[in-house]
């Protein structure tokens, strides 16, 4: 019997967080992924008093631009999943299943957030990655 060696698709977690100014917007932007990839789970954490006020668009991308005045160029990943392409909430994480494939090298993933409240709002979003399989 012949043992083939064992690959192991990676687990990567991705962090994005900043705060988001009053009445204000922000796009944090990732790394430079530079392989294919199975999105796993986008999961927003919000602090208290955000009041539903604040919203996070996740984006799919094939540049590293931030805009802070619109929504970036690039794929609203949530326009797969729901009617509504952003996620909100109040003192609490919001985790989404999303297992959505990447079959391109090259991207970035963004999240746009836009705060409708008169007070600035820290955001965190923790996006999970699964490396596909090796070319």
């Amino acid at each position: 019997m012949v043992e083939l060696p064992i690959h192991r698709l990676m687990i990567h977690p991705l962090q994005l967080v900043g705060i988001c100014p009053p009445l204000g917007q922000l796009c944090l932007v990732s790394q430079h992924i530079t392989f294919r990839y199975t999105i796993k789970s986008i999961a927003p954490t919000f602090g208290p008093s955000t009041d539903y006020l604040v919203r996070v668009y996740p984006f799919l991308s094939f540049d590293p631009s931030a805009p802070n005045t619109a929504l970036p160029a690039g794929t609203p990943l949530l326009s797969w999943l729901s009617p509504n392409p952003y996620l909100l909430g109040d003192d609490s994480s919001v985790s989404l299943n999303v297992n959505l494939d990447v079959n391109v090298k090259g991207t970035w993933l963004k999240a746009h957030i836009i705060n409708e409240d008169a007070f600035p709002h820290t955001i965190s979003v923790l996006i999970t990655l699964q490396e596909l399989e090796v070319d």
